[in-house]
């Protein structure tokens, strides 16, 4: 995810930190729910992060927390400069809560979202999971021809959008059998990926 406005007031640093600290938020929300060796230790909520996708973030000068706003969502950065991880997450359980494992097709078919400002990157997400369901019928019948085309189509892609595919269609016992954690277009991504979450 991205903010969509920035205020022009906020200084430099403090919007390169803001940035930041939503790429680690989308990013920690897209790991499994029970993943507790990333991040926060409170794992992800993939539901949740679809719920935000649908948002026109914002990031305002000042030191609000989040606010939600019918499909928009303002962040202060002096807040976010200073609010720890964990005090992010339960922020955003306040502005958006919608509990773990809640199932996908809940948000999707939720008008609070569904008719978001931002939904058009659900289609990005479903275009991504697609290539990955692809990759990983062609992996289960021995073909691994298309690993290279699959890395570079998804290398355009959100970290997020690429981590919640990968995860939900490809899965890890694919990504050992067929050492893609080891090639070297896949590999690359996923190097990058785990690099930015672990931060």
């Amino acid at each position: 995810m991205i903010f969509d406005t920035i205020d022009k007031s906020i200084p430099v640093n403090l919007q390169s930190l803001a940035k930041q600290r939503l790429q680690w938020l989308s990013l920690e929300l897209s790991v499994r729910e029970d993943n507790q060796h990333i991040g926060t230790g409170i794992g992800g909520n993939n539901s949740q992060l679809l719920a935000l996708m649908s948002f026109h973030h914002e990031l305002v000068n000042n030191s609000i927390p989040i606010e939600t706003d019918r499909g928009l969502m303002r962040w202060g950065s002096s807040w976010l400069e200073r609010a720890s991880r964990k005090d992010i997450r339960a922020r955003l359980d306040i502005e958006v809560p919608i509990p773990k494992y809640t199932p996908l097709d809940k948000i999707t078919n939720d008008p609070k979202y569904s008719l978001g400002p931002n939904v058009a990157s659900w289609r990005v997400l479903f275009f991504a999971e697609g290539l990955c369901q692809k990759l990983a019928r062609e992996l289960d019948n021995g073909d691994e021809s298309n690993v290279q085309v699959t890395a570079y189509a998804l290398a355009g892609f959100p970290m997020e959008v690429i981590l919640m595919a990968v995860r939900k269609h490809i899965q890890i016992e694919r990504l050992v059998r067929h050492n893609l954690d080891e090639h070297p277009d896949f590999g690359t991504i996923l190097t990058k990926i785990n690099k930015t979450v672990d931060r």
